[in-house]
């Protein structure tokens, strides 16, 4: 079940991780090869988030809608006003950095622990 205190946990520490990856491979990374650089960030941001997530516990899927929304939309905010100033305003045109926001809701809305398979699993037990 999501409580406040987790959610606002959950959120603060995919915040800091989000604004370190975007640095890393946007600003300091540099493979030569933009294709293998974009799947690199794409697999991490699906690891680091489905991480994230599983350590929230039982979620529905309203809960997990609104976690993927607000990270979002919160993940865009930051972006904006702090990781923009040091990468620069041509992240946001960048496919990359739409994907990974993407890969976000993805690894939030699959990997998140469902809450009807905790409950059958429970049941089944009995």
């Amino acid at each position: 079940m999501l409580t406040i205190r987790g959610f606002f946990i959950g959120w603060l520490v995919e915040a800091v991780f989000s604004i370190f990856l975007k640095l890393f491979f946007f600003h300091w990374l540099d493979l030569h090869s933009m294709l293998l650089q974009a799947w690199l960030f794409w697999f991490t941001v699906f690891i680091i988030y489905t991480a994230i997530i599983r350590r929230m516990g039982t979620l529905n899927y309203l809960e997990a809608g609104l976690i993927s929304f607000c990270w979002t939309v919160v993940n865009i905010a930051l972006d904006f006003f702090i990781t923009k100033a040091i990468v620069s305003e041509k992240m946001f045109s960048t496919g990359q950095y739409w994907v990974g926001a993407f890969a976000l809701v993805l690894a939030v809305f699959f990997f998140h622990r469902k809450r009807h398979v905790e409950i059958r699993k429970a049941k089944a037990h009995h």
